[in-house]
């Protein structure tokens, strides 16, 4: 007998004892990773079939007369099959004798995320896949049937990215009114928060370009939440921005977004291994318990924001720093822009508490670089510079944009009369971070640096 063989012989059980053992989906911890596979098993008796296995040591084997269902609301017959003993994994051949006799051939294998689970049923979801795949196993009323449910999202969202107004930073001092509330930017992901019929789920703003939405929900650790766990009625929709930390400060942008881009397995297994932990800011509530909140004012909402907050875990979920005060916001500014916040460098948001529809003001803390003077451009008034054009010292002959404020009429009128004292020399700028083109956002004149 080859090896192949010995190793097929021992994997499929022969004594009785072993035979009787088909395990229960209590063996499967939620929130866990677990190996998964399907085969293809062409068996002599039962004939064509698909067999799918989940769990370590022990894998908890059902075997779809009509293989796995591969639509999203599809559902297939599952019956118990006897479990299979670690360290044996899928193979593939022929099993010339035993129970299960026949062809065996390997479909999938990869990691499952447990997401709930009891002795009548398993939520998993398939973890090493780009786009996470879910399903649900149930027990049948009858007899040892059970049935395995492709639950995996598939209706499109279309929520959108919230847009904002950009305020250039020499500006903000008009927005520090009781009119508004200024609140520390978060520079994290844009997402939202469903609040369903018995769960919560964390989803993109964008949907998928295959269809159906981006789902968080399992790479952030929110899979099995009920909505008897969150205080916040059925039917409500929550904008929110998602955040990441390791040793107790947050991740760059660049960094969160390689996470929520990678597989499920890839995002737990990092988040585990580094010691990161998400959390959310909560931002707004246009929608609460099915009414809509959108032409409300953001003051009515903001109270519902700050009531959620105070019930849910603050390592989890928080409300970001915020003021209707004006020396508050003054202050919050300050803290920000010189690098004091221990959860933000990006800048504040202003909102309008009483304007209902307003589009919130963003402004991003002054960043100062170095620009190369390609140009001298006229203005309105006669004899004055109006804009200047400039390109990246990386590539000093692109221009990439054009600057108008930060000058005095000295400046514009010199640079009118001797343009050529400009051209070529380098200049400093403050702005408000890049467009994918290069040039600045909201860029003002600072003076030259040569």
């Amino acid at each position: 007998m080859s090896d192949m063989q010995n190793i097929i012989k021992s994997w499929v059980g022969t004594d009785k004892k072993a035979a009787e053992d088909k395990g229960s989906p209590e063996e499967l911890v939620p929130h866990d990773l677990v190996d998964y596979m399907v085969q293809r098993h062409n068996a002599d008796k039962a004939g064509y079939h698909t067999d799918m296995r989940l769990g370590h040591d022990r894998l908890l084997s059902w075997a779809l007369p009509k293989g796995m269902p591969g639509r999203p609301g599809q559902s297939r017959m599952a019956v118990p099959q006897p479990v299979h003993q670690a360290p044996v994994r899928p193979l593939e051949g022929r099993i010339r004798e035993g129970y299960g006799k026949g062809d065996v051939s390997l479909e999938d294998k990869g990691k499952a995320l447990i997401t709930d689970s009891d002795k009548d049923h398993v939520d998993f979801t398939v973890a090493h896949k780009g786009r996470p795949e879910r399903y649900k196993l149930v027990k049948g009323r009858e007899g040892d049937s059970w049935v395995l449910i492709n639950t995996t999202p598939s209706k499109e969202r279309g929520y959108g990215k919230k847009k904002y107004t950009t305020v250039p930073p020499e500006k903000v001092e008009r927005l520090f009114s009781p009119e508004y509330w200024i609140s520390a930017k978060q520079d994290g992901s844009a997402g939202w928060l469903e609040v369903l019929g018995d769960k919560i789920e964390e989803v993109s703003y964008r949907d998928s370009k295959k269809g159906g939405p981006i789902v968080h929900t399992e790479r952030t650790g929110l899979e099995g939440r009920k909505t008897k766990d969150f205080p916040a009625p059925k039917d409500t929709l929550l904008r929110n921005e998602i955040m990441a930390y390791k040793d107790g400060r947050p991740l760059s942008a660049r960094e969160l977004g390689s996470l929520l881009n990678s597989s499920v397995q890839k995002a737990r297994e990092r988040s585990g291994k580094e010691g990161i932990q998400f959390r959310r800011a909560l931002l707004d509530a246009p929608r609460w318990g099915g009414e809509d909140l959108t032409e409300r004012p953001y003051r009515e909402r903001l109270e519902k924001l700050k009531e959620l907050a105070g019930k849910l875990p603050e390592e989890e979920f928080y409300l970001p720093e915020g003021s209707d005060v004006p020396e508050e916001q003054r202050d919050l500014w300050e803290r920000i822009t010189r690098g004091e916040h221990p959860r933000t460098r990006e800048g504040i948001v202003a909102t309008s508490l009483d304007e209902p529809g307003a589009r919130p003001k963003k402004i991003k803390k002054p960043v100062t670089e170095e620009v190369i003077v390609t140009d001298v451009l006229p203005g309105n008034v006669p004899g004055q510079a109006g804009k200047v054009e400039y390109a990246l010292p990386e590539d000093p002959d692109k221009p990439v944009g054009r600057i108008g404020t930060g000058f005095d009429r000295s400046t514009r009128i010199d640079m009118m009369l001797s343009p050529e004292k400009y051209i070529g020399t380098r200049a400093r700028v403050s702005h408000a971070g890049r467009f994918p083109s290069g040039a600045f956002r909201a860029p003002a004149w600072k003076g030259t640096a040569e």
